[in-house]
């Protein structure tokens, strides 16, 4: 089983990179008002602290109409941020963390000025959209920020395995969540995915996948049994020789792949506009890949796996 989420918060991918592509406002959001979410992108658990100046700084509950607790208590704090949201409450907008400290037993959203990162994060779009031809992991077409959360999994010039395998999912992720737009990204749905995925199964009724299913749906006291309210897509067809090398090579990217293979299967994913979304993938580099290639054709394989998990929130649903 993939050690992503036993992993979680254990590698540096940068929790500013939503910023970048934001555009971060000059002053503080007061939470004034029911807020909701707008738009979200799921992070990888990236340490902040308070940033040691904001008398102000609070964490605060899901609509921002609670403060629960007051950053100032908690100066030297590790605040594990797991997601970056856009909020509003129709007249005021800002850009927010959703933290957690487990060693401070604090968790709720944050302002994202009243935090600092713990080491300096990449936050442009420019450098995060940028390919590099400098890549000795093996990582098709891989971002600066990518090559640094796979040179971070290095110790003493060996690679720890299950860390590089995480870093290199996560940014596979990453890149397939735009492929349906309008949705809002979700942790549970992301690990919901995760769980199906290492299932291994096509009808998605493994028992660990309808525990898991369960479980989701009782969190938000809806009918644990309800078959139809989580719908799941994964890929149709084992994949090819001639796409397992232009995945290799960077020729063919995933989401290209995914976007064909949703075609293929008659996925539209603009029907989804509204529906909280979790994305999991098997990690694809050179070595897996080349490994793939000797079981084609002789046997089928599918060098490219994920799950996509889609929820369509409903009335009695309370969680983000």
């Amino acid at each position: 089983m993939k050690k992503k989420l036993a992993l979680w918060g254990s590698i540096g991918v940068i929790a500013s990179i939503g910023i970048g592509f934001l555009g971060a406002p000059s002053q503080p959001v007061q939470a004034a008002g029911t807020y909701h979410v707008i738009k979200n992108v799921l992070l990888n658990g990236d340490a902040f602290k308070w940033n040691g100046q904001s008398s102000k700084a609070f964490l605060w509950n899901q609509t921002l109409t609670k403060q629960l607790h007051h950053l100032t208590n908690y100066p030297r704090a590790d605040l594990y941020a797991s997601e970056l949201l856009t909020m509003t409450n129709g007249k005021k907008t800002g850009y927010f963390y959703y933290v957690n400290s487990p060693k401070a037993k604090i968790d709720g959203y944050v302002w994202h000025g009243y935090v600092k990162p713990e080491r300096q994060l990449l936050s442009t779009k420019t450098m995060l959209n940028k390919s590099t031809s400098t890549n000795n992991f093996g990582v098709p077409d891989p971002s600066p920020a990518e090559l640094s959360d796979l040179a971070a999994t290095y110790h003493n010039g060996e690679d720890d395995g299950d860390q590089m395998d995480f870093a290199t999912m996560f940014w596979q992720d990453r890149s397939l969540y735009p492929l349906f737009p309008g949705t809002l990204q979700n942790w549970d749905l992301a690990k919901l995915a995760e769980t199906t995925l290492d299932d291994n199964t096509t009808d998605l009724s493994s028992p660990s996948s309808v525990k898991a299913k369960q479980a989701f749906l009782q969190k938000r006291g809806l009918d644990a049994n309800d078959t139809k309210a989580i719908k799941f897509i994964r890929v149709a067809k084992p994949t090819t020789v001639a796409q397992i090398k232009a995945l290799d090579s960077g020729q063919l990217p995933l989401k290209e792949f995914v976007l064909n293979d949703l075609k293929a299967q008659g996925v539209n994913p603009n029907r989804y506009k509204g529906w909280q979304i979790g994305i999991d993938s098997r990690p694809i580099n050179h070595a897996y890949l080349n490994q793939d290639l000797r079981h084609v054709p002789s046997s089928s394989t599918f060098a490219v796996r994920y799950v996509v998990a889609l929820f369509k929130a409903g009335q009695t649903d309370q969680s983000n």
